[in-house]
């Protein structure tokens, strides 16, 4: 009887590990097709100008909440933009929370870009970023070109493509494979 169980809980650590690595980790909350038609109605909204821009460059805002899972997921592919594209395009990370959450998320994650704390949400209301792993493109400063309401596969591709065009670079190849079918949000942002 106990090789029996033995057997069986060994089968099912097998069976975790390979769903483990096969399938990937999901984070996130549906897309909403209120949230798609803010995103579409951002473009062209004027913010105000985010520290650590370039004039004549393109800024890629990514908005991130402290403690979200959706954040940790979308991470690594903002990562893998900045590697494939930080010589031509500002990055810049908006962080819900203070000074010190920006700062320790900095810490854990190593994020390699300039992150702005925005305690009161004052920055993500300017672009109608309801959640998460909302990312912008800026141009001219201060014009949203593009505004996603999360990511997926197609919308990493869509945007490095975007930032390859406004950059005049190459496309660069993101691994997307561990990325969302479907467009996908983080958690609400504010209190």
């Amino acid at each position: 009887m106990n090789r029996i169980v033995t057997v069986v809980l060994l089968t099912g650590a097998v069976l975790a590990l390979v769903a483990a690595v096969v399938i990937p980790a999901r984070f996130g909350h549906p897309v909403t097709p209120a949230m798609q038609q803010s995103a579409i109605t951002a473009s062209g909204r004027i913010v105000s100008a985010l520290p650590d821009h370039a004039p004549g460059r393109p800024q890629l805002v990514i908005f991130i909440l402290p403690g979200c899972l959706c954040s940790e997921d979308y991470e690594p592919f903002t990562h893998a933009l900045y590697q494939a594209y930080s010589s031509n395009v500002d990055f810049v990370g908006v962080v819900d929370g203070s000074e010190q959450d920006a700062q320790a998320w900095r810490m854990v994650h190593q994020t390699p870009f300039p992150l702005i704390a925005d305690p009161d949400c004052s920055i993500a209301d300017q672009f109608d970023a309801k959640r998460s792993a909302y990312t912008a493109v800026i141009l001219d400063g201060e014009t949203i070109h593009r505004l996603w309401p999360g990511y997926s596969a197609q919308m990493l591709n869509e945007l490095s493509e975007l930032l390859a065009a406004e950059s005049n670079v190459p496309v660069a190849l993101i691994e997307t494979s561990r990325a969302p079918s479907k467009l996908t949000s983080g958690c609400l942002l504010g209190p």
